[in-house]
């Protein structure tokens, strides 16, 4: 069973603290830097907000798992918490009607919407985790990847190539670059 956050229990006896500890897969958080699931803990207090259909959750995640990282390819452990604090207003009736690009203030960033009197803690912590793994996660920031001519992982050591590469496609700017030479020279 998905743990969730009970809105009417909320409004019946006032704040309440959810706590849950569950895995997200891979194919749900659907970043390919990602190399099995999320393990995530996560609570949160509930509690009404400034309007009588307004809720706010507060809370904190901690999740861990293994990311590959962007140049060598090679899976390392990650780990990372943060509190969060969302406000949740019920979807309006015309949210389909909206214009494709509206501009939002700074105060809307952390609101989402509700459809129903239930919200899965799950939906929360797969948009924090979101929003907190990194774009070109690496293993070490000094990562020099993997050779461009025989695949080696440049990270164990060096590989057995001894010539440079030239991509043919840039010949034609090379001797562009000697005729500007020879001609600065006379």
């Amino acid at each position: 069973m998905r743990p969730y956050i009970d809105l009417d229990q909320v409004d019946k006896h006032g704040p309440q603290t959810q706590q849950a500890r569950f895995t997200l897969d891979a194919s749900e958080v659907d970043r390919i830097e990602l190399k099995d699931g999320v393990n995530v803990d996560l609570s949160s207090t509930t509690r009404k907000g400034s309007t009588p259909t307004e809720y706010l959750v507060s809370g904190k995640i901690a999740y861990d798992g293994e990311l590959l990282c962007a140049r060598c390819l090679e899976p390392f452990p990650f780990a990372h918490q943060n509190a969060f604090e969302l406000r949740y207003r019920p979807r309006p009736a015309d949210f389909g009607d909206l214009p494709e690009e509206i501009e939002i203030a700074d105060e809307d960033l952390d609101l989402d919407y509700y459809d129903g009197r239930k919200l899965p803690l799950d939906s929360i912590a797969y948009e924090q985790v979101q929003l907190s793994l990194p774009m070109k996660p690496l293993c070490e920031e000094a990562c020099r990847g993997l050779c461009p001519q025989c695949g080696s992982n440049l990270r164990r050591g060096e590989c057995t190539c001894s010539e440079t590469v030239v991509d043919q496609r840039w010949d034609s700017l090379r001797e562009f670059r000697e005729q500007l030479t020879k001609k600065n020279e006379n």
